[in-house]
């Protein structure tokens, strides 16, 4: 299985990358994270990948979501590239890194293809 679909998710895996679009969520909490972790980690089979992971679509988790997802959340992730809305969502997903510290190299983006070129090195 190389792509799922699920009520708040498109998860695809092409060409050694972790595809990973949210889609509309209004209410980002504990469960949903712990919900979006599994569904990531059936797909990558136990394997480890760069992840693209597109935000664009989704509301700030709460901090329990934003603490799993900053370690549980890096499981089975070589690195993690955020694209972004520009400004407001920049601002917030920084602010993510810094108070949840990730633990694999993170950086944000505007645009897919600048994230892609970050995610080759890894």
């Amino acid at each position: 299985m190389n792509f799922l679909k699920t009520t708040y998710a498109e998860i695809m895996l092409k060409d050694g990358v972790l595809f990973f679009t949210y889609l509309p969520i209004s209410n980002f909490d504990i469960r949903l994270a712990e919900q979006i972790v599994r569904d990531r980690l059936l797909i990558q089979k136990e394997q480890a990948y760069p992840v693209l992971c597109d935000i664009r679509n989704v509301s700030f988790p709460d901090v329990k979501a934003r603490k799993y997802l900053a370690i549980e959340g890096s499981l089975l992730t070589k690195a993690v590239a955020y694209v972004v809305v520009p400004y407001m969502s920049t601002h917030l997903t920084r602010f993510f890194i810094e108070v949840n510290q990730p633990l694999v190299p993170t950086k944000i983006f505007t645009e897919k293809s600048e994230a892609l070129l970050y995610l080759q090195k890894f």
